[in-house]
């Protein structure tokens, strides 16, 4: 098999397209008006990211979309990230759209992967619970099979969300503890509260299933185990999530690096002087490595080899550690005014800390690394 990850002049091309509809007015434009309660200008750039193609990369012809692989999203969720965007492209791309192509009936893949495909619809992945971890053991949320259908109970936290979200992948265990996981409509959810994080520019939400009455058709992977199918479509997600803070680094790595040439010191520029070189430099090669990890790990995963799980993992962990590393030295290198809200350095350095315990903390990550290892 031909192990080659480098990304064409066709994908670099679209880069630079997606690149322009998340700039046209400033880089962080978005997410400070999102911050503000103003979805206003991610509601455009999103209109424009679906003109572009984006949301149908991964989604069969057949279904409007363009049939591309995982190494196709990678400049998309590269720029999402540089743009630090509050999207959940990547738990609809990377996660929905697999298990739909792959575990969906008809009826599920004619409603929503034409309907992804055209921008109408963005999918939540809601799997932690209150006090819960990213397992399936603590899984809490019930459903009861009905004559018509099923009931749904519990409650699910820190569920990414935007405004445009119309529906919620949801995990629950049935009757007899099996896990279960439903296609739940956004206005069939009892109560959404939003909750409080240190990261403004990431809405958070709390959902609250009670009594809720589902169809047998909102059922997902229904004949499939479906800790296998989370599993693998967790493989999709991580890399897309990697992806994501790729891109927030080279912006980080860009962003201290202009700094440098322009703040001067002694009548230089502070970029002359070795100690801000060498940190200059340490950044770019943690960068480079952590890219060249990246883009590995979601090769694995496009052309399943054996040794994707340990990869996917291993990557997670690095990037993790790697992101909050370079965000922490571009305020350092900035000085003062790094600390304040007017550079966007404080911006990356919370969602650094987001994404280091998304989908579970640096230990689990770890964890999963070490067990895929046999260590």
């Amino acid at each position: 098999m031909n192990m080659d990850f480098s990304l064409t002049e066709q994908q670099e091309e679209f880069r630079s397209y997606v690149r322009k509809v998340l700039t046209q007015e400033s880089i962080t434009q978005i997410v400070r008006d999102f911050a503000k309660g103003n979805e206003t200008t991610l509601t455009k750039a999103h209109d424009k990211l679906t003109e572009l193609g984006v949301m149908g990369i991964s989604i069969p012809e057949n279904y409007g979309g363009i049939e591309l692989g995982a190494i196709d999203l990678i400049p998309v969720m590269e720029e999402l990230g540089r743009a630090i965007m509050p999207d959940v492209y990547a738990e609809t791309l990377a996660f929905a759209v697999p298990v739909l192509v792959e575990h969906g009936t008809e009826q599920q893949k004619e409603a929503y992967l034409s309907s992804i495909a055209e921008g109408a619809s963005l999918l939540g992945l809601a799997w932690l619970e209150p006090g819960g971890k990213y397992s399936f053991n603590t899984v809490k949320t019930t459903v009861t099979k009905t004559a018509n259908g099923f009931i749904l109970n519990g409650t699910k936290s820190l569920v990414r969300h935007t405004a445009q979200v119309t529906d919620f992948i949801v995990l629950a265990k049935d009757e007899d503890d099996k896990l279960r996981m439903f296609i739940v409509k956004k206005e069939q959810v009892t109560k959404i509260e939003v909750q409080k994080s240190f990261d403004e520019t990431q809405q958070f939400v709390q959902l609250t299933f009670d009594q809720v009455a589902l169809t047998t058709e909102q059922q997902l992977a229904a004949g499939a185990n479906v800790e296998d199918v989370m599993e693998k479509a967790l493989l999709s997600l991580l890399v897309a999530i990697n992806s994501m803070m790729i891109g927030s680094m080279d912006r980080l790595v860009d962003m201290a690096t202009e700094y440098a040439k322009i703040r001067e010191q002694f009548g230089q520029p502070i970029g002359r002087f070795q100690a801000i070189k060498h940190r200059l430099a340490d950044l770019k090669v943690m960068l480079e490595t952590a890219r060249a990890l990246s883009h590995y790990a979601t090769w694995t995963v496009e052309n399943e080899s054996e040794d994707c799980v340990e990869i996917v993992y291993s990557a997670k962990a690095l990037l993790a550690d790697s992101y909050i590393k370079i965000a922490a030295e571009s305020v350092q290198i900035h000085g003062g005014i790094g600390f304040t809200e007017e550079l966007d350095c404080h911006l990356y350095v919370k969602r650094s800390r987001v994404f280091e315990n998304y989908l579970g903390s640096q230990y689990d990550t770890r964890e999963r690394a070490a067990l895929a290892l046999g260590w």
